[in-house]
C-alpha cells in the first residue's frame, strides 16, 4: 500500500473508530438495557433479549448511537401475542431506565426509544431455527448477526467501519427504499468475501451489472434467480434471498466509479459527503440559466408515514407526472426528487410551450376499415395525406406545461388517486401543492439548504 493511501485510510479511521470513551459508554448502557430486560421478562414470558445491529458485531461507526435490542420469542407464541407482549415488556424497559419511547411499525410494531442519548430499537422477533423458514421479516437479524460474529476476524472490523464511511460519502449507504444502497450486513459480507477494504474497492471497479456474490456457493444458477438485480449477494443463512435486492442500478454504478476514482486518487474526501453549505442559491442559478431549460418544481407538505412507504409513493407520482406530460408532447429531460418536511418534484423540461395545433397521424390509406373510423371521428377537421398515412391537425388541448399540471393536481384526493397518484401523495396534494417556476424555484431554493445540496448533485451528477 502507497503511503498515500495509508495516510488517507489512517485519516479516515481516526474519525470514524469509536474511541475507549465511547466503548465503555456504550456497553454500560448495554450492560444497564439487558439487565432490566432480564428483569421485565424473568418469571413472566419465554423471552430471550438480544442484541443486534452493528454494535452487537462491532462494526458501528463513531458517533453513530443506535443499539438494536431484540425480544426473541417461541415459535409457538401467535402473532398477536408477540406484538402485545412485546410492546408491553418494551415499554417497561424503556420507562424502568427513565427513557422516552414511540411506537414504529414495520411488518409489525416496534419501540422506537431514546435512552440517555442513544436511540433503541426494541423488537419482538421469532427465534425460528433456519433463517430460510422465517415467520416475520426481522426473524433472520438474529441469524446475520451470528453469522457475521463467527465470520468476520477481529482484525477485519475496522475495514468494515472503512467500507460504511465510504458508501455514506458516496451517498449509497442504507437499505431502505428511500436510499436504495448498501445495508451495513451487506458491506460486512463484502469484507467477509474479500478481507480488506481496498480489495473490496479492487474488486468492485471490475464489477458489472449481473455481478454474483455466494459465500458459501448455495446456488449454481444465482443469475438467472435474481435475473434483474445488478448485483446478487446470496444471503449465508437464507439461500433464497439477495442480500442487495433493494440495491438500485444507479447506486450500483455510483459505488463502481467512487471504488474506481479512489484507488486511482485517494482522497479523505471519499468518506464524507459534501456539507450542504457548499451549494449556494448563486450557483444552482447559474447551472439552470446554463441548461436554457425550464425547471418545474413541485412543492407539497410531506405524508407523516415512515421512509419505507413515502419514498416509493414519491417515485411514482414522479413517473405519473412524466407520463402526463410526455402525452401531451411536453417532452421531459430529468425528473428529481427531494424531501424534508415538504417534498419537491423536480421536473426539467426541454419545452414548455407548445404551438396551437398539434399533428395526429391516423391509419394508412390503403387501411379501408380504419381510415374510415378515423375520417368519422376528425369530420370537420383539415385532413391530409403524410406520406400514405392520413394526417389531421387539430387544436392542441394544453400549450402550457404549467397548465397542464395545473388542472391536474387541481383535482380532490379521490380523483387523483383513480388518476394514478398514490394515495398518501394524493392526500397531501390535495391539502396543499405549489407548482412553482422561474423565480419562485429560487425561492424555495433560498428557502430549503437541503433542496440547494440536492440540485447541486443534480448538475453534478455522472455515473462513468
Amino acid at each position: 500500500m502507497d503511503s498515500r493511501l495509508a495516510n488517507v485510510l489512517s485519516d479516515a479511521l481516526h474519525e470514524i473508530v469509536p474511541g475507549a470513551e465511547e466503548r465503555e459508554a456504550v456497553r454500560r448502557l448495554q450492560d444497564k438495557i439487558l439487565t432490566r430486560a432480564f428483569a421485565v421478562v424473568k418469571n413472566r414470558y419465554s423471552i430471550e433479549p438480544v442484541f443486534c445491529g452493528s454494535i452487537a458485531k462491532g462494526t458501528w461507526l463513531a458517533g453513530t448511537k443506535d443499539i438494536d435490542l431484540f425480544l426473541i420469542f417461541q415459535e409457538r407464541v401467535v402473532r398477536e401475542e408477540l406484538e402485545r407482549i412485546g410492546m408491553e415488556v418494551a415499554k417497561s424497559i424503556t420507562e424502568g431506565l427513565g427513557g422516552r419511547w414511540e411506537v414504529a411499525y414495520a411488518e409489525h410494531p416496534y419501540l422506537r426509544a431514546e435512552i440517555e442519548g442513544h436511540k433503541i430499537d426494541i423488537v419482538p422477533a421469532y427465534g425460528v431455527k433456519d433463517a430460510a423458514n422465517i415467520k416475520s421479516a426481522v426473524d433472520r437479524t438474529p441469524h446475520h448477526v451470528r453469522y457475521v460474529q463467527r465470520k468476520l476476524d477481529r482484525s477485519l472490523l475496522n475495514e468494515v467501519r472503512l467500507l460504511k464511511k465510504f458508501c455514506r460519502g458516496a451517498g449509497v449507504y442504507g437499505s431502505d427504499l428511500k436510499t436504495e444502497g448498501f445495508s451495513g450486513y451487506l458491506c460486512e459480507l463484502l469484507i467477509i468475501e474479500y478481507g480488506r477494504f481496498t480489495d473490496a474497492l479492487k474488486a468492485a471497479k471490475e464489477w458489472v451489472p449481473g455481478t454474483v456474490i455466494d459465500l458459501e456457493n448455495h446456488h449454481e444458477d444465482a443469475r438467472k434467480k435474481f435475473p434483474k438485480d445488478p448485483l446478487v449477494i446470496i444471503d449465508p443463512v437464507d439461500p433464497g434471498r439477495n442480500v442487495a435486492a433493494v440495491l438500485s442500478l444507479e447506486n450500483f454504478l455510483v459505488f463502481v466509479k467512487r471504488a474506481r476514482e479512489f484507488l486511482e486518487d485517494p482522497k479523505l474526501s471519499a468518506f464524507f459527503s459534501m456539507p450542504s453549505g457548499l451549494a449556494t442559491v448563486d450557483d444552482i442559478t447559474k447551472h439552470i440559466n446554463e441548461r436554457e431549460t425550464r425547471f418545474v418544481f413541485v412543492r407539497f407538505a410531506t405524508p407523516d408515514v415512515i421512509e419505507d412507504v413515502l419514498w416509493p409513493q414519491l417515485r411514482k407520482c414522479t413517473e405519473r407526472l412524466r407520463t402526463l406530460l410526455e402525452e401531451n408532447e411536453f417532452e421531459v429531460l430529468r425528473t428529481g426528487i427531494w424531501s424534508d418536511d415538504v417534498s419537491v418534484i423536480v421536473i426539467e423540461l426541454l419545452v414548455d410551450e407548445l404551438p396551437a395545433i398539434q399533428k395526429r397521424k391516423g391509419p394508412s390509406a390503403f387501411d379501408a376499415a380504419n381510415t374510415q373510423k378515423f375520417l368519422e371521428h376528425y369530420k370537420g377537421f383539415n385532413v391530409f395525406l403524410e406520406r400514405d398515412a392520413w394526417t389531421v391537425e387539430a387544436k392542441r388541448r394544453y400549450r402550457s406545461a404549467i397548465d397542464l399540471l395545473r388542472d391536474f393536481l387541481k383535482e380532490d384526493a379521490g380523483k387523483l388517486k383513480t388518476n394514478g397518484i398514490p394515495s398518501y401523495i394524493a392526500d397531501a396534494l390535495h391539502e396543499d401543492v405549489e407548482i412553482a417556476t422561474g423565480e419562485h424555484v429560487l425561492r424555495l431554493l433560498r428557502r430549503y439548504g437541503g433542496m440547494r445540496t440536492y440540485m447541486y448533485r443534480y448538475f453534478h451528477k455522472n455515473l462513468v
